[in-house]
């Protein structure tokens, strides 16, 4: 029985209840020649406005990766609160000179490879402000490129060389 009048400051949800999902999806291919530690936007992005400032996010990505031979091939997720500056989320210790990433790939052999790589992170961004996610690029540099939802060769024809989307899915979880 629910009594007296009820607003979204007041009400509590389980915990591990989903509040909302919204998701992006990129069909169309980039590319980026920018060299690690700097890192470019592979126009993949979404918002998300959580109700409730106590809510996780669970951030998922799925991206297509294709690759120039010799060349490392890196892709992080970074996020900006309430029109903040982006940041890396779910960063690894990068001690040394190593460069934090989510996925990186490498095929000194097979330029027609599109590696689809998997993030998966509960946020925790502790706000009721708009959070954009989105999907950044780099590669080791040498004279290279790293590819989204592409292969390096892209060969126009329809034996190899596939085409991919990538796709950003985030789930508001209740707490």
């Amino acid at each position: 029985t629910i009594q007296g009048q009820t607003t979204a400051g007041n009400v509590k949800l389980p915990a591990g209840c989903v509040v909302q999902t919204v998701s992006a999806e990129k069909t169309d291919t980039a590319s980026s020649t920018t060299t690690v530690p700097t890192f470019s936007d592979a126009g993949l992005s979404c918002t998300i406005t959580p109700k409730f400032s106590t809510s996780k996010i669970l951030v998922h990505v799925n991206a297509g990766l294709g690759i120039d031979t010799s060349v490392f091939n890196t892709m992080r997720v970074v996020r900006n609160v309430g029109g903040g500056s982006f940041s890396i989320i779910s960063a690894a210790d990068s001690a040394g000179s190593r460069t934090a990433a989510h996925a990186c790939v490498y095929d000194e052999n097979n330029e027609g490879m599109v590696y689809m790589q998997d993030f998966i992170h509960l946020d925790n961004p502790a706000t009721t402000s708009a959070v954009i996610y989105k999907v950044q690029l780099a590669n080791s540099g040498g004279g290279g490129a790293v590819y989204l939802n592409r292969s390096g060769r892209d060969n126009n024809t329809a034996a190899y060389d596939v085409r991919t989307s990538s796709r950003i899915v985030l789930q508001e979880i209740a707490q």
